[in-house]
């Protein structure tokens, strides 16, 4: 998502940020224009517009280098992540950075039921209480099945969807709730 289209989505002009950020209206506009990166932007400023619009720097910058990776990637870094900090730190790491609401502002669903499902698994055999705010996140699905590459690959090379039956029969139900099949979320 561009900045432009941030500011399209939050339905905010480039006035309005500036008034809301403090950002003057011309840098904004640069940006906005592309004549300025948000890369050039001093630290304050890049804070500023964040606050306003309710980002992380992180998230924001986003804006200009923003390639979703490759779903598979995006699954081993999620246990990477988990292997790194442990289930406790996991959890809070998860929450306070927000990924989840960002996946779900990118349209990434995909990313955001990934991550959720591992969230949930992580509470649950941690005995701690799902966290209340993905409440409605979690009454909604992926429209179609998603399966690791490697089980499509086998499926498609022995000319049978007997490895994707096989799989989702042994896919753990907090990723199933999403219409994803994951087996294992330990790296």
């Amino acid at each position: 998502m561009s900045f432009n289209d941030l500011l399209r989505e939050r339905k905010l002009s480039v006035s309005a940020l500036s008034r809301i950020s403090g950002v003057s209206a011309a840098l904004i506009s640069d940006i906005s224009r592309g004549q300025v990166s948000l890369f050039e932007a001093s630290g304050q400023d890049l804070f500023n517009i964040s606050q306003a619009l309710d980002l992380t720097i992180e998230q924001l910058l986003q804006c200009e280098r923003l390639l979703r990776p490759r779903f598979e990637n995006f699954r081993k870094d999620c246990k990477k992540r988990l292997k790194l900090l442990k289930d406790h730190d996991f959890i809070t790491d998860v929450i306070s950075s927000k990924d989840i609401e960002f996946y779900i502002s990118h349209k990434w669903y995909p990313e955001a039921f990934y991550l959720l499902a591992m969230l949930d698994l992580v509470c649950t055999r941690n005995n701690v209480m799902l966290y209340p705010d993905y409440r409605e996140l979690r009454t909604m699905h992926l429209s179609e099945t998603l399966y690791p590459d490697e089980v499509i690959a086998l499926a498609d090379s022995v000319n049978s969807d007997r490895p994707l039956f096989q799989v989702r029969q042994n896919a753990l139900p907090e990723f199933l709730r999403y219409n994803i099949v994951e087996v294992s979320i330990e790296d």
